[in-house]
């Protein structure tokens, strides 16, 4: 497709009621503007921030989930000398790995299972 074309059919879709038009109204013009000078589309433009915003704002959010999960579990292998049901355990595995409980039980003194000394080793001898 021609620039030319191309840039008339953002400024069709950016005068018409269209969701398209509503989410980049404010972008249409510097959209077209980098299809002339052959830059990226989303060169300087706000919806391109705000994606980037969010994403920003979604990591933040899924560390501070982390976060809670691996406090949660840490305070349950405290206050129950890690007492887990082999159900348990693997659920709490999934949620947050075998080397932060590992350390969760080391940091309250609890001896590590021998399955666990021997995760270890296995890790050990695969990156060493």
């Amino acid at each position: 497709m021609e620039k030319k074309k191309e840039i008339e059919m953002l400024r069709t879709l950016a005068a018409e009621d269209t969701y398209f038009g509503q989410f980049f109204k404010k972008d249409i013009e510097q959209m077209c503007n980098n299809i002339e000078r052959d830059y990226p589309i989303e060169f300087d433009t706000k919806f391109n921030m705000r994606a980037q915003y969010l994403e920003a704002e979604l990591s933040q959010e899924r560390a501070r989930v982390r976060e809670a999960k691996e406090d949660v579990i840490a305070l349950f292998i405290r206050d129950n000398e890690a007492a887990f049901t082999k159900k348990f355990y693997e659920d709490c595995v999934n949620l947050v790995g075998r080397l932060f409980i590992i350390q969760a039980k080391r940091t309250s003194n609890i001896p590590l299972s021998a399955d666990e000394i021997d995760w270890l080793i296995k890790e050990a001898r695969r990156n060493g």
